[in-house]
């Protein structure tokens, strides 16, 4: 299974059909929207996370968002994410076209967001899946559900 993204209005459904038929205890659609939306907007779209703050704060992120997507230099951009399963797992792939992140530190620190306006999608990942890989970059994240 194999889906390109490119704007957040996408990812509902396509996570609801990556997630469909994968166990019930987990809550894959809530990670999997998380990983997505973090590929548009922070890969693709490269909207950091002080940014990030500051437009929820404006109440302006979706908007700033959607003014991104019509610049030429992010017009183009998609994501992708795949699933495939093995005897003893599921991985589901996503990855975006943005410069990647240093995402050891960031998984580091996530505790320490608790109480900012945003930041907790990562620790709703690490809680939803077995395992949350980081490849190359950063561009590149591989969410595992153990059978």
């Amino acid at each position: 299974m194999r889906f390109t993204f490119s704007t957040l209005d996408e990812i509902p459904d396509i996570a609801r059909k990556i997630s469909d038929d994968l166990p019930p205890e987990y809550d894959a659609y809530l990670g999997i929207c998380e990983l997505m939306i973090n590929a548009i907007e922070h890969g693709n779209l490269m909207i950091g996370y002080a940014e990030k703050s500051n437009l929820i704060r404006e109440d302006r992120w979706r908007q700033e968002c959607e003014r991104r997507l019509g610049l030429p230099e992010f017009a183009s951009r998609e994501a992708c994410i795949s699933r495939a399963e093995t005897t003893d797992s599921w991985h589901i792939t996503i990855t975006d076209q943005g410069h990647g992140f240093d995402f050891q530190q960031v998984l580091a620190s996530t505790a320490g967001r608790l109480r900012d306006v945003h930041g907790r999608g990562l620790i709703i990942c690490q809680s939803v899946f077995d395992a949350l890989e980081y490849h190359g970059i950063g561009n590149a994240v591989t969410a595992r559900i153990l059978k």
